[in-house]
């Protein structure tokens, strides 16, 4: 039974891993294809608006993480009625999410320079739709139906990048391409239902603190992802633009690093919750380092590929630089499993630290250290440690409900 618990948390982790490398080979083509045929302007205003549904989506993963969080504690026989619940919430945040961006949508039109607000107006509808996909996400993972969730991962990004690639083929526009995202992303909707369907049932129950648990998340996923991104920001304002183009490029290897490990913390998040441990997430984290040294030693010493295969032969001067990137990824990657560590734990005070490392960076960024390439990212790195170092003593000193386990007790908890 031992040695068939671990053979499927194996495939498992292997299933999930295709689908997110799928989804993010798919994404990666997508803006490859789009740069060449909409142009440099459409193409300009086309990842802007990207950019603003990639900073919306974060209540998709709220809801993901969040969703999971609630099928995990729930008794197994309520779990498919859970599950109807938990899609009629997202549903409705979804809607409501879609609606606001709809009523600032003029405003983002102005923002971008975008001379128009339908391409505005159709970004609110696809974020109002791709919203329902994070509790579609939330059930199939806290299911543990592992097979399903990697099948969900890419067959949702299959359909968003047909759309949008269509869309763009057909019109060589911005507003074609979004039309075609928006059919993509509402067909991806539809697949995930299918997918998630044989998991839930009628009738509906309540959910107790749905909404304050998924604000949370939130929050602190968007902390997060602001820390993450905004060393590029900042890079663009004080370098001058061919180092901030050097910087871009570095940015693509802590993204490599960054998402590498991704499939880790899907794969634990069920049981960090359902455990409410501490060894359940150092385990994971101990496993995203250990992919992270991996990453980041073949970045040092393979860095003349790296930086070539990338971005090509005008970024070498990035060599030296490169496998800093690497670790600022790595490190980030570490400080997101121990961050949904607390979120599994309903820890709502990690949040502040994670705005607090925001302050610092850009305040040590802006004062100090924005001269050089090197200059920024070693801060980065600074602050990525900084969190990873502080993430690790919150959970090795948080109160443990469990002791540690014996060798007797593994093989038991392997066969449950």
């Amino acid at each position: 039974m031992a040695s068939s618990r671990l053979r499927q948390l194996l495939g498992g982790s292997l299933l999930v891993a295709i689908g997110l490398a799928v989804a993010q080979v798919l994404a990666y083509l997508l803006n490859l294809i789009a740069a060449r045929l909409l142009g440099p302007e459409s193409f300009g205003a086309y990842a802007a608006l990207m950019s603003v549904m990639l900073i919306a989506s974060t209540l998709a993963l709220g809801l993901q993480a969040t969703a999971s969080r609630h099928i995990v504690a729930a008794p197994p026989l309520d779990r498919a009625n859970v599950g109807q619940s938990l899609l009629r919430f997202g549903a409705t945040t979804g809607f409501a999410l879609g609606v606001f961006a709809l009523l600032v949508s003029p405003l983002i039109a102005t923002a971008l320079r975008l001379g128009s607000w339908l391409p505005a107006l159709i970004v609110a509808v696809i974020i109002g739709a791709f919203t329902l996909t994070g509790s579609q996400l939330g059930i199939t993972q806290g299911h543990e139906a592992f097979g399903r969730l990697g099948l969900m991962y890419g067959s949702v990004q299959l359909c968003r990048t047909a759309g949008a690639l269509f869309g763009a083929v057909a019109g060589h526009t911005l507003t074609g391409t979004l039309l075609g995202l928006l059919v993509g992303t509402i067909a991806g909707v539809a697949v995930g239902q299918l997918i998630v369907a044989p998991l839930i049932s009628n009738p509906k129950v309540a959910l107790e603190g749905m909404r304050n648990d998924t604000w949370h998340a939130t929050h602190a996923l968007l902390a997060l992802f602001v820390l993450t991104n905004m060393d590029i920001l900042m890079a663009r304002y004080f370098l001058p633009a061919d180092e901030s183009g050097l910087y871009a490029v570095g940015v693509l290897i802590a993204k490599v690093a960054f998402f590498l490990p991704q499939f880790i913390i899907v794969i634990a998040f069920p049981a960090m919750a359902r455990q409410q441990d501490r060894r359940s997430i150092v385990t994971a984290a101990l496993a995203t380092a250990a992919i992270g040294v991996v990453v980041t030693l073949f970045v040092r010493f393979e860095s003349e590929f790296v930086v070539s295969a990338l971005g090509g032969s005008q970024y070498q001067e990035l060599k030296g630089e490169a496998w800093l990137f690497a670790a600022e990824g790595a490190l980030f990657a570490v400080a997101q499993v121990l961050l949904y560590g607390q979120l599994a734990r309903a820890n709502r005070a990690a949040v502040y630290f994670l705005w607090i490392a925001v302050a610092l960076f850009a305040t040590v960024v802006v004062v100090a250290a924005h001269d050089s390439v090197m200059a920024i990212v070693s801060t980065a790195l600074i602050v990525a440690g900084l969190v990873v170092v502080a993430g690790t003593l919150r959970t090795l000193t948080a109160a443990d409900s469990n002791p540690p386990l014996t060798m007797s007790e593994i093989g038991e908890f392997l066969e449950q």
